[in-house]
């Protein structure tokens, strides 16, 4: 509260804190450019524009980057320069990274990361989104130098301003360890990990060796730079190069001491002073990580017949792991591939979350009797959990698989694409476990419902690589069954629809072959066509049904619209896209990775397709061949409710004059 002391008539009442009052130029720039740009045009009056401005600046920035429009310049400088706005902005993109690490149920994971890290490449003219929805890492790498650069110019004139653009810049480095984290669900993408991780390694150098930062700054920066090593080195992929064990292990050994070396960095840097930091779970995630890369090792030997317990690398490896890890100094080392393999798995249990029980020592199997008496009320965060045992466990009885999968196709689709990932990561082991065994009745019925299920991520661009997946390894399963090639085949041409671009990506390359062998395969283009004919009948038969409905039953125009879309969604356009079927003429702001198409059935009702730029060629192929068919026959479905629509007021007059 401030008071004027000259003059008693003045009111001692201030509609800013003191904080505003510090920052009065700051706040004053801040209302001259949402008024000069109608930012909070039509909003509630009585609330205090800086309580809301940032957020909706940020809105209006984000629109014009959708709409492919350039920031106006003192915008720009309102992101880059104004201390008061800079600040409340890191508060916001803080609170977004800690939603998107907890919140992890309810978060469109990738749309938040887009967001942040548009935000913070403000001022650098770089969108690192290009037109397919894919990372430009050259552009990133820009980003990288815009900051070096300017850090190093505010260093010497605006030690206030540097450390907020410093904090910022620290903002942007972990939303690209959670990027990463998106990476490591996309089976296409993996490959670019480690290219984001060396740009992230370059410019954490020349940062740290062209400005002189205080200590505080310092355990920031190292502490990132060592949480990438030891959260993704086991992502690395080591293949065993003819029959060179020694060499083999020697890289496994060095990426053990890379995750080793991170965890260190990570720790004798405080963990960067992050707030809520638990340095026991950072320590498990690090044993938790280091496992699995071990693990992979294992599982990927485990089909050669090679004594290699006592090769001098691997039991160097087996020590280091111990000398890490082991919580009793005199706990004897496992004596046999086989126990050690027990202890690992045992190490990446501890994540799991028991609905009925508080315990901490539990077995493998302790967890899975859990999760499937926790039934359809199980903790979405305990999937990557069991997905790592049935991974990595060999054990796992096949009506086990089934009673998860059960369970799992029931559910609802989970918005956080992480989790969603192992979800799906589950049904597509099943499908592998049952690659060479009896198919049933009720064994088809389960994995048609995982199909249909798998449709619905789809439209994710980055869930696409293990709908694909799931799809073709459908198609494998039903290939070697002569009953159901009719199916195989569909299955197939769906995960060319779904692959698009990267359908002889080699990750598929395996699978693939073996179907086009078993199933005779010599042009992909006639299968495609085929299908789309059955497709054209099927849809053809579909509208026949609406139209009786429509004619014959008391059916609703929305509740004929609604099973319309759905249908078309999932059953011939295979999520592809999003529909909606509506009179309304506005196109909505679509950004970077979407596109919209519009198809015009007659004067009045339009159909809305949304559609990834990642796979459009795809939908385009479906969308010209059933084009003329869905125009004419929705226009049909429509004049028969609008005939209704007549007959009812024409009836409703004929009742006025009788009476």
């Amino acid at each position: 509260m401030i008071q004027n002391k000259n003059n008693n008539h003045t009111s001692n009442f201030s509609l800013f804190t003191n904080e505003e009052l510090q920052y009065q130029s700051n706040i004053q720039e801040i209302n001259f450019l949402t008024e000069k740009y109608s930012i909070l045009e039509n909003e509630n009056k009585l609330i205090s524009s800086t309580e809301k401005s940032f957020l909706y600046i940020i809105n209006y920035s984000f629109n014009l980057s959708k709409e492919k429009k350039n920031l106006p310049k003192d915008i720009e400088a309102l992101f880059l320069n104004n201390i008061f706005f800079k600040e409340q902005i890191n508060d916001f993109l803080n609170k977004k990274l800690n939603n998107l690490i907890n919140d992890n149920d309810n978060i469109h994971f990738i749309n938040e990361i887009n967001l942040i890290i548009f935000i913070t490449s403000i001022g650098t003219d770089k969108n690192i989104i290009n037109i397919s929805n894919e990372y430009d890492l050259e552009s990133l790498s820009e980003i990288f130098r815009f900051y070096e650069n300017h850090l190093k110019n505010l260093f010497f004139t605006n030690k206030k301003l540097f450390f907020s653009t410093f904090n910022l810049y620290i903002i942007l480095l972990k939303t690209l360890i959670q990027l990463i984290a998106s990476y490591s669900i996309n089976l296409i993408k993996k490959s670019d990990i480690f290219e984001i991780i060396e740009l992230m390694t370059e410019t954490i150098n020349i940062v740290k060796f062209t400005i002189e930062l205080d200590d505080y700054e310092l355990c920031k920066i190292n502490n990132l730079q060592g949480k990438y090593l030891y959260y993704f080195s086991h992502l690395e992929n080591i293949s065993l190069e003819n029959d060179d064990l020694d060499n083999y292990f020697k890289n496994y050994l060095l990426c053990l001491e890379k995750q080793e070396d991170g965890f260190t960095l990570s720790s004798n840097n405080n963990f960067g002073y992050e707030k809520d930091i638990d340095k026991d779970l950072e320590f498990f995630k690090f044993r938790n990580y280091a496992s699995i890369l071990l693990l992979k090792m294992i599982k990927e030997l485990k089909n050669k017949n090679i004594d290699y317990y006592k090769n001098e690398y691997f039991q160097k490896i087996v020590k280091t792991y111990y000398k890490k890890f082991s919580i009793d100094e005199n706990e004897k080392i496992a004596n046999s591939i086989e126990e050690f393999e027990k202890i690992l798995i045992k190490s990446f249990l501890y994540n799991y979350n028991f609905s009925s029980s508080s315990t901490k020592d539990y077995t493998y199997q302790e967890i899975i009797n859990d999760f499937i008496l926790s039934n359809k009320n199980f903790d979405n965060k305990n999937l990557e959990t069991i997905y790592r045992i049935l991974f990595f466990v060999s054990e796992i009885k096949s009506y086990t698989f089934i009673h998860i999968a059960q369970i799992l196709v029931d559910s609802n689709v989970i918005k956080n694409d992480y989790l969603e990932f192992f979800k799906l990561s589950i049904f597509n082991l099943f499908i592998k476990e049952f690659l060479n065994k009896k198919l049933d009745d009720n064994l088809d019925e389960l994995f048609s419902k995982i199909a249909s299920y798998t449709l619905q991520n789809s439209f994710n661009s980055h869930l696409l690589s293990i709908c694909s997946k799931i799809y073709l390894n459908l198609s494998l399963l039903y290939s070697s069954n002569n009953l159901y090639i009719k199916k195989s085949k569909d299955f197939y041409v769906i995960f060319l629809f779904l692959s698009g671009k990267y359908s002889n990506n080699k990750i598929y390359e395996k699978s693939k072959d073996a179907i086009i062998k078993n199933l005779q395969i010599t042009n992909e283009n006639e299968l495609t066509k085929e299908f789309l004919l059955k497709k054209e009948k099927e849809l053809s038969y579909f509208f026949d049904l609406l139209e009786n409905k429509s004619l014959n039953e008391n059916k609703d125009f929305d509740e004929i619209i609604k099973s319309l879309v759905s249908m078309f969604e999932e059953k011939f356009f295979h999520g592809l896209c999003r529909i909606s079927i509506t009179q309304d003429d506005e196109i909505n702001i679509l950004g970077n990775e979407l596109k919209k198409e519009i198809l015009n059935i007659n004067s009045e009702f339009k159909i809305n397709f949304l559609i990834p730029k990642s796979n459009e060629n795809n939908f385009y192929t479906i969308f010209c061949y059933h084009k003329s068919l869905i125009t004419t026959r929705i226009s049909r479905i429509i004049e028969i409710f609008n005939q209704k629509k007549v007959k009812f007021y024409l009836d409703d007059d004929e009742i006025e004059l009788n009476y």
